[in-house]
Formats: structure tokens, C-alpha cells, sequence
């Protein structure tokens, strides 16, 4: 009698009595069927065809002590829909961890912009405080507020040359009194 004639459950007894011809008749019979329903249900080519092997795989590694109470037909078309369901809320997870992942390093380099950020205003304070009053008003006009050159040497009073003056003195003295911050600020702005 030919292993391609036999059912079934005699194929399952050859299984269970390691015959690798039984194994080949039940992997022929129902691979292309079971891929069929997995790549329905997946979309994916490569994710079906290792659903369908893990099973077949499972089923010689358990081959002795595998309990079949319906049809092995059934037991098979079981266990793709299991396999199916498994990869898709493994997929969900890692999805969910790569979602927080990405979460957690947005608000890792939120919170550290904020700080360099924080500690970048201060250093700023502390170094117009230490300009003449008539600098810093300067500087503020032209830097905080837009105004140009002429717009601020009209509203102050003072000569263009006067407004470069000031501004000119104003970005060396913050040169030198912000360096520590090139690094940090030029990382914010790679990385942004």
C-alpha cells in the first residue's frame, strides 16, 4: 500500500512510530493548504511559510506524544489559526514596546533640552547683567525685540555707528561667557 493512500490516523500512527514517510505524506498533503490560510491571514509570503513550518516542526518534535482527539486535518488548521493569532500579538507587542521606546527617548531628550535650554537663559541673564545698562538695552532691542540698527538708534538717540558699537561689544563679551554651551546647543541642534 502506498504512505499517499493512507489516512489520516494511520498516517498519525506511522508519525508516532518516527516514520519520516508518514511525516513527508502528512507535510505534503497539507502544507500548501495551511500556507494558503496563513498568508490570508498574514499578507506576508515569509511570515507564512515560518507559521506553517513551526508547525510542522512541532508536530515531529512531538510526534510520540502528540494527543489527537479529532482529525488530524482539523488538528492542523488549529494550529495555524494559533499561529496566526500568536504572531499578530507578538507584532502588537513589539510594536506597544517600540512605541514606548521611542516615547521614553522623546522625553529623555525633552527633558534634556529643557535643561540645557533652562541653564542657557541663566547664563544669558548673568552675562547682560554684566554689560553697562545702555548695552544690554541695546542688545535687547535688537536681538529680543527685531528692531534694526536704525530703528534703535532713532529710539535711543545714538548713531548707527553707536548701535553697532554696542551690539558688536555685546556678542564678544557672550562669545566668551557662553562657550560652555557650543557643544550642548549644536547637539539640540543636530538631533532636533
Amino acid at each position: 500500500m502506498s504512505p499517499n493512500s493512507l489516512k489520516d490516523n494511520e498516517l498519525l500512527d506511522g508519525l508516532r512510530n518516527e516514520s519520516a514517510e508518514s511525516f513527508r505524506v502528512i507535510y505534503d498533503r497539507y502544507w500548501t493548504k495551511l500556507y494558503q490560510v496563513a498568508y490570508r491571514k498574514t499578507g506576508t509570503k515569509e511570515v507564512a511559510e515560518e507559521l506553517v513550518q513551526e508547525i510542522f516542526l512541532n508536530l515531529w518534535l512531538k510526534r510520540k506524544t502528540i494527543v489527537i482527539t479529532s482529525s488530524l486535518e482539523a488538528y492542523l488548521f488549529t494550529a495555524v489559526k494559533y499561529a496566526i493569532i500568536n504572531h499578530f500579538q507578538s507584532q502588537l507587542v513589539r510594536t506597544k514596546y517600540q512605541s514606548a521606546a521611542d516615547h521614553s527617548i522623546a522625553a529623555a531628550n525633552y527633558t534634556e533640552e529643557s535643561v540645557i535650554t533652562s541653564e542657557l537663559n541663566t547664563a544669558l541673564k548673568n552675562a547682560l547683567a554684566l554689560l553697562s545698562a545702555k548695552t544690554c538695552e541695546v542688545f535687547e532691542k535688537s536681538r529680543f525685540q527685531n528692531l534694526s540698527n536704525k530703528e534703535i538708534a532713532h529710539e535711543l538717540q545714538l548713531t548707527d555707528k553707536a548701535v553697532e558699537f554696542h551690539i558688536t561689544k555685546t556678542l564678544k563679551h557672550l562669545k566668551i561667557f557662553l562657550k560652555d554651551f557650543v557643544v550642548p546647543l549644536l547637539c539640540i541642534a543636530v538631533y532636533c
